[in-house]
């Protein structure tokens, strides 16, 4: 008897959507008739996993809309070869495992070691200047081109080291790094304009060779 029930009652929806499909267009008629086959098979378990899977769903798609605010720090290059990793930095390493830089177009057209060194003396207002005056002066790696021009007229992102003047060697016992960071945008207002530089923007690979080449 029940089963007859369930036949009338799925015979009437689907005379029901077969109208609805007539007037309204294409869609509605498998739509309806997987909620005929879920009133006629599913259990009480089943019906509480549809009803998980629906709200995991509405709290991910609620806003789809939204925009997530990033520092630079989000940005910064991860040496993933190293053997040891504190556990927020794994997470890191992974993100950027996941990470597509296929899409990445290496900078033709990027400052000069002594124009990035400039750029980042003015950007950290001066104190930089301190450290070269010490011993140290910069050098940029690969640049990549940042397509997060912001109206400028070219924008390209770098990863930098600091060099110890006399050894040529990465200025590890120097505090610079207190100041400078790994990694930057830098860019021209316009055309053969002077470059400055900004918090990087971009995502990018970490530059081994730079960093193996001053060890």
């Amino acid at each position: 008897m029940k089963y007859v029930l369930y036949t009338i009652i799925a015979f009437i929806l689907l005379v029901v959507i077969a109208i609805l499909e007539a007037n309204y267009g294409k869609g509605y008629m498998f739509e309806a008739a997987y909620k005929v086959q879920q009133y006629i098979t599913y259990d009480e378990e089943d019906w509480k996993n549809y009803e998980e899977i629906k709200k995991n769903q509405s709290i991910y798609s609620k806003d789809t809309n939204f925009s997530i605010a990033y520092s630079a720090d989000d940005f910064f290059p991860i040496d993933t070869i190293q053997s040891f990793l504190p556990e927020d930095i794994k997470k890191e390493r992974e993100r950027i495992r996941v990470g597509d830089f296929n899409n990445l177009k290496p900078a033709v057209h990027f400052p000069k070691d002594i124009e990035a060194q400039r750029a980042l003396i003015t950007f950290t207002e001066g104190e930089l200047l301190e450290y070269i005056k010490e011993n140290v002066i910069l050098k940029i790696g690969n640049c990549y081109i940042n397509p997060k021009k912001d109206g400028n007229f070219n924008c390209v992102s770098c990863m930098v080291v600091a060099l110890d003047k006399t050894s040529k060697k990465e200025a590890v016992e120097s505090n610079v790094y207190s100041v400078l960071k790994p990694v930057y945008d830098f860019y021209q207002s316009s055309e053969n304009d002077r470059w400055d530089a900004r918090d990087i923007t971009l995502q990018i690979p970490y530059d081994y060779d730079l960093f193996n080449k001053f060890k």
